[in-house]
């Protein structure tokens, strides 16, 4: 048996566990797969890409959440986590029993387990420095939840934010000119004005617009649908076919 499945194992072995919640003792148990019932009216659904990515957390790190269920089994909180259990094939898992809640806060509490979570947001750029270390000692950052088409989205958020920026505090709302595209198209092949003299065609530039909100969800919601029909990995890319169609569609 190697160290982590000794590890999973002795962690197993604790049937029961006591804590304390709010004033309320509450205990871990480990149950019967088949005990623990799903809510037969859960509003949340998740994809089987979804329960497969818990079940893989799961098989990484073991059980660090149980499942919360009422005093009849029926799931609570863990929907997910059961059914990554039974896509693991395991035999038991491990719940606590809620039996403190009435049948209206249970209810209450399904609802917000799934609702609260959605009011916070990712900070990219710290989420991508933390993404960063695991890769830099060779952890499998799939085991994070994020595949790499997140991560570039996520690169991707960050370079609108700097060029949305750059529009702030420019203090010109107009857009290029014909003059200003070509002085661009030789800042350099980073876009970011290296120095490097490369006037081809093929050369990398920034482009900034002031947009109202309105617009720029319009904008990037067709730049999604653009990398996504043409699985295109930059933006840029997606916004150039999305002009070029518009210009073939009228002649321009």
């Amino acid at each position: 048996m190697t160290a982590g499945a000794g590890f999973h194992q002795r962690m197993s072995d604790f049937l029961a566990v006591s804590f304390s919640f709010c004033g309320e003792s509450m205990k871990v148990e480990q149950v019967a797969i088949e005990k623990v019932k799903p809510y037969w009216r859960n509003p949340r659904k998740r994809s089987p890409e979804s329960v497969k990515k818990i079940a893989d957390s799961i098989a990484a790190f073991g059980w660090q959440q149980p499942i919360v269920v009422d005093r009849e089994y029926v799931v609570i909180i863990g929907h997910g986590r059961l059914d990554a259990a039974r896509l693991l094939e395991q035999k038991k898992v491990r719940v606590v029993v809620a039996s403190h809640l009435t049948p209206d806060q249970v209810k209450a509490l399904r609802i917000a387990d799934n609702r609260l979570n959605r009011d916070s947001e990712w900070d990219a750029g710290l989420l991508l420095a933390e993404i960063g270390e695991l890769r830099a000692v060779d952890f499998a950052v799939a085991l994070a939840g994020f595949t790499e088409d997140d991560l570039k989205r996520l690169a991707d958020d960050i370079d609108e934010k700097a060029l949305e920026q750059i529009a702030d505090t420019s203090g010109d709302d107009a857009p290029f000119t014909a003059d200003e595209e070509e002085q661009g198209s030789t800042s350099g092949g980073n876009g970011a004005g290296d120095g490097s003299g490369d006037g081809s065609e093929d050369a990398l530039v920034t482009l900034s617009e002031v947009l109202t909100v309105q617009q720029r969800g319009v904008v990037n919601a067709a730049i999604k649908a653009g990398k996504q029909r043409q699985r295109l990995e930059r933006r840029g890319d997606a916004l150039f076919h999305i002009c070029e169609f518009y210009m073939e569609e009228n002649n321009a």
